[in-house]
């Protein structure tokens, strides 16, 4: 005597094709707006190793980037007492990951030598990084 097969009913096969559309959707959709890259690059560790503020309005500054994902920073500002100056120069700067980024800026202004200032760096992914140093001449 033979046994009869028996197929899945055609109400567990659609469950199981619109869940197996869904994850295909899911996964298209997560690589076309760069989901996945984002989550598997991980992220910046942004470090200013120096800035240096020049009288003649010129700002020196070194980033390192110590993290395995890679930041931009977008926006300087440099705040002189009552004064804020937006920083200009070739802007925006990426910083890839475990890299180290020389940038030049200007703050369009002369300066007192002596004086203390405050350099906000704004990054897309580090947020704000403000940094107190003192004018050179």
């Amino acid at each position: 005597m033979r046994h009869a097969r028996r197929a899945i009913s055609p109400v567990i096969a659609t469950v199981i094709i619109v869940a197996v559309a869904i994850a295909i959707s899911v996964a298209v959709a997560g690589w076309l707006f760069g989901l996945w890259g984002g989550l598997a690059g991980g992220n910046p560790q942004i470090q200013v190793s120096y800035a240096t503020v020049y009288s003649n309005g010129t700002v020196a500054i070194h980033i390192k980037n110590q993290g395995a994902g890679a930041d931009r920073l977008i926006k300087a500002e440099l705040v002189a007492g009552n004064n804020t100056y937006t920083l200009t120069g070739t802007l925006p700067v990426d910083i890839g990951a475990n890299a180290d980024v020389d940038v030049t800026l200007t703050a369009g202004t002369t300066l007192t030598a002596g004086q203390s200032v405050v350099i906000k760096l704004y990054f897309e992914k580090s947020g704000v990084q403000p940094i107190t140093t003192t004018v050179q001449p």
